[in-house]
């Protein structure tokens, strides 16, 4: 029974995207019926869900280097390989940004279709931004050991929905913990987890995504670090919204 005296920091659920969910959900999902009896519903929620996927992959490009410790049930190696994706078909000179969700479902058989060489040149050499491609290096080794750490036993014990423990919220609470220390507990503060992951750190991104649109002149890899720290603000917003709105139906009842 819920009381006034119980832990109302209710945590919403929340579409989950880590190997497990995203096998699990398939064998479970209802689609498969709706195709059938109601096709035209079907595919709207196909489109509603490839949607939230490829915006937790484009989110997925941020945290995955700001963060560690992931939950069991939000990140994986088809995350990780979907991200690295997002980013590589975007520095492509032979693909279009603006269809990069659609080119995502496309990678999986390009094999079937060109060569190696011709893959190869695709990803590495006709490129639009050499940052972009080091980024895509980087985000490919951090989730590699994200997902390394989850499997083998090392993930996030205490919430396996979580998308990652905030390396600048690891700081600021032990830079916190430390003036606590050096002012004998006159002066207490305690960082936001929520604050740091929705504006800190989609702040930093943008603001290096401001940097190379302006000054370096690099359009693609400034417009990917807008649109990855937009797809982590709506996840944070959306997620907050959620679990206030959650908080206030037990508080009211």
């Amino acid at each position: 029974m819920i009381t006034k005296k119980s832990n109302q920091d209710i945590k919403p659920r929340k579409k989950c995207f880590g190997d497990s969910s995203i096998i699990f959900g398939a064998t479970k999902t209802e689609v498969y019926k709706l195709l059938f009896s109601n096709p035209s519903l079907a595919l709207l929620r196909l489109l509603g869900q490839w949607i939230e996927f490829t915006t937790a992959a484009l989110a997925n490009c941020q945290n995955t280097v700001y963060r560690n410790q992931f939950g069991l049930l939000n990140q994986g190696i088809i995350l990780t390989f979907s991200s690295v994706g997002l980013a590589l078909i975007a520095n492509s000179e032979h693909s279009y940004l603006a269809l990069g969700s659609i080119s995502l479902l496309m990678l999986p058989i390009l094999p079937f279709f060109y060569d190696w060489d011709t893959l190869y040149s695709w990803a590495f050499l006709d490129i639009r931004s050499l940052p972009l491609l080091v980024y895509s290096g980087i985000m490919l080794l951090t989730g590699l050991v994200n997902t390394t750490m989850i499997y083998i036993g090392k993930g996030n014990p205490d919430d396996m929905s979580k998308s990652g423990e905030s390396w600048i919220l690891l700081g600021l609470n032990k830079l916190f913990s430390k003036i606590k220390r050096l002012t004998k507990g006159r002066l207490k503060l305690k960082a936001n987890e929520f604050v740091v992951n929705a504006f800190v750190e989609c702040g930093i991104t943008v603001s290096i995504g401001y940097y190379f649109w302006t000054e370096v002149q690099d359009h693609t890899f400034g417009l990917f670090c807008f649109l990855m720290s937009s797809a982590e603000f709506f996840n944070q917003i959306k997620s907050k919204t959620a679990q206030l709105n959650r908080q206030a139906y037990l508080n009211a009842s």
